[in-house]
């Protein structure tokens, strides 16, 4: 019996010898180095800069009835082919904001061209250029508001678009706005339109 199960035994190791070696081949590798993948970015310019200096925003001396604007040129100067979508809101303020914020108004009109936003502020009207987008007029409690506001339309890859910030005081105001400051940091953020 110790000689049968040997033997069987002895089969099974000879098949399962045969059998691995049968199935024995030739292999190799190969190596690819060096795979990178660069990602682009967003790039939204103001006036060809990452930023404005508050002094080209600001004014001074202003009434009820006042209204004046300041052209700026957004450019969407990203690396990656993508368009961008531009949304603004107010992040801080200090000074008179109680009594000046719902009082004070301000519109962003985005213009053909740059000629038609230095008419319309050159006519002290929002309305004397040719535009193609308004925020419509906001208080300033409005711009500071969590949800931003969109401002004019979907900036392509390298291409410069017009606007005009307006502010005004509106006629109505009293001689409770008189002698107040009130100073503002706004942001402007592109962000990439969905495909």
């Amino acid at each position: 019996m110790n000689k049968i199960l040997i033997s069987i035994l002895g089969i099974i190791l000879t098949i399962g010898v045969v059998s691995g070696t049968a199935y024995a081949l030739f292999s190799d590798t190969a190596t690819v180095s060096g795979v990178t993948l660069t990602t682009g970015s967003a790039d939204l310019k103001i006036n060809d800069a990452d930023s404005l200096p508050a002094v080209a925003l600001s004014t001074s001396n202003t009434y009820p009835g006042w209204i004046d604007g300041q052209p700026f040129k957004l450019t969407n100067a990203s690396t990656s082919p993508i368009a961008l979508d531009v949304t603004s809101r107010i992040t801080s303020k200090t000074g008179s904001w109680t009594t000046l914020s719902p009082v004070v108004e301000v519109a962003i009109v985005e213009y053909s061209d740059a000629g038609q936003a230095a008419g319309a502020v050159a006519a002290k009207n929002p309305a004397a250029g040719t535009w193609t987008a308004s925020t419509g007029w906001k208080s300033l409690a409005d711009w500071y508001a969590v949800t931003p506001t969109v401002i004019g339309t979907t900036i392509d890859q390298s291409t410069d678009h017009y606007f005009v910030m307006w502010g005004r005081i509106p006629t109505t105001a009293g001689n409770e706005i008189s002698g107040l400051t009130v100073s503002t940091n706004w942001v402007l953020t592109g962000t990439q339109k969905t495909p």
